[in-house]
């Protein structure tokens, strides 16, 4: 007969966010990340105690910051995304654009390059 497990499974605060932290989804669930250094933690670490010792040992020059200050960083992590090396990186719309239009005239160059040569 299977046994209901006795681990108690962590969940997301809102009052983590006066230290910093926001909830984000994993395969492993839900996990805080510290929106200052963007550190995360685990499952496990998820408690009130480890997220404020980070949050005083790693940045104590935010303690006086109010509660929407941190979720000005919140709304700033959320417009960011990882790219595949693990590196934030903010997606910029004009920046895509650009790099389209370059890729556009390149192509367009070699075209006429090559029916000239035909």
């Amino acid at each position: 007969m299977a046994g209901k497990s006795n681990i108690k499974k962590r969940t997301y605060s809102e009052d983590y966010l006066k230290f910093g932290f926001m909830s984000i989804n994993s395969r492993d669930g839900i996990k805080a990340q510290c929106v200052i250094c963007f550190k995360v933690l685990s499952v496990e670490s998820m408690k009130q105690f480890q997220l404020k010792r980070h949050f005083e040992k790693e940045h104590p020059d935010y303690e006086d910051k109010v509660i929407s200050f941190f979720q000005q960083m919140v709304d700033t992590v959320k417009k960011t995304k990882l790219d595949a090396t693990g590196d934030f990186q903010t997606s910029s719309k004009s920046a895509l654009e650009a790099s389209y239009i370059v890729s556009l005239r390149i192509a367009k160059q070699r075209n006429l390059i090559q029916l000239e040569k035909n």
